[in-house]
């Protein structure tokens, strides 16, 4: 959410109107989503992620990677990022958090991480429940397409996370509950 997408929100529950439905994924194109663990940021991206035959799109995913928690590193991975999204045309990336409020647990460079990805211009970022999409993995085992290869175990384990979380973001936006914004104040 932008500043001013917060703004009108604030304006809207002052005045007891309703905000508008949020900005829905492109479902029929593609849909980012991102997992954060330390010291990287996974960002993989599905194609026609509502539709069975959906498939990982490996132009529009990436690891980026945050090496120490200096102003230079992070500045550094803020500019990776921004070029990254707009050279794909990403607008909106999902990020599998932890929990329902959306603040991320655990490293420092998690906190990070997460402050770089907020701060890339014109880039929404909606926090989805990890709770709500292993719940949804177990309940529906969707076909999930296979990631980048050679990653090793535990990225390609964490590539997986993020494509799972494309796949829910698309099949199941409507359930605004397992969506947020990260501000401690959503409904």
């Amino acid at each position: 959410m932008t500043d001013d997408d917060l703004f009108f929100a604030a304006v809207c529950k002052q005045f007891g109107r309703p905000l508008p439905p949020a900005e829905a994924p492109d479902i029929k194109g593609f849909v980012a989503a991102a997992v954060i663990s330390k010291p990287k940021l996974v960002l993989a991206t599905v194609q026609y992620p509502a539709h069975a035959k959906c498939k990982f799109d490996d132009a529009r995913s990436r690891i980026f990677e945050l090496p120490d928690r200096s102003a230079r590193s992070v500045t550094g991975l803020v500019g990776a990022v921004t070029r990254f999204v707009k050279d794909r045309q990403i607008t909106q990336v999902f990020l599998r958090s932890q929990s329902e409020r959306g603040k991320y647990p655990g490293h420092p460079l998690n906190f990070k991480i997460e402050a770089a990805l907020q701060m890339v211009p014109d880039l929404q970022v909606t926090f989805v429940s990890s709770q709500s999409i292993g719940a949804w993995v177990r309940r529906q085992d969707p076909a999930v397409p296979e990631g980048e290869s050679g990653l090793g175990a535990v990225w390609a384990e964490k590539q997986r996370q993020a494509i799972e979380t494309a796949l829910f973001v698309a099949r199941n936006f409507e359930k605004r509950n397992c969506f947020s914004d990260g501000s401690a104040d959503h409904d």
